[in-house]
Parts: structure tokens; C-alpha cells; sequence
């Protein structure tokens, strides 16, 4: 499940890119309430990024959304 391209030169940290893309994702309703957020292995493994980088992403969504569905790890 591709939910957005992460840009590695783009200057703009990962997790930022990341964070920002969740967001988009559930303004847009491309993920609608009741969806469950991939888990942080399933993006990390897709994107080839350190779990590490979702994992401060997904904390960042969740402390600053109503985002219950996102994974914890």
C-alpha cells in the first residue's frame, strides 16, 4: 500500500515527509475514519526507512490528531 513517495533529497527530514503525507492522507479521506494506519514494520519495510523514523512520525500524529487507528508500533 504506496501512501506517498518519500524523497530523500529533498531536504526535508523523513519523518517530516512522513508525518506530513498521514495528514494528507486523512484530510483528503484517502483514509477514512475506521481505517487502520499501515503498522510501522509495513512502512518501514515498504520505504526502506528506519523504523525508528515512522515511529517519531506516527507518535507526532497521534499526540497531534485524533488519530486512534494509528499503530503504536
Amino acid at each position: 500500500m504506496s501512501l506517498f513517495p518519500i524523497q530523500f533529497r529533498a531536504g526535508i527530514p523523513v519523518y517530516e515527509q512522513v508525518l506530513y503525507a498521514a495528514r494528507k492522507a486523512i484530510i483528503s479521506s484517502e483514509l477514512k475514519p475506521g481505517d487502520i494506519f499501515p503498522s510501522v514494520r509495513a512502512l518501514s519495510a515498504e520505504y526502506r526507512i528506519n523504523p525508528n523514523t515512522v515511529q517519531k512520525a506516527l507518535t507526532a500524529l497521534r499526540a497531534n490528531e485524533n488519530a486512534a487507528n494509528v499503530p503504536t508500533d
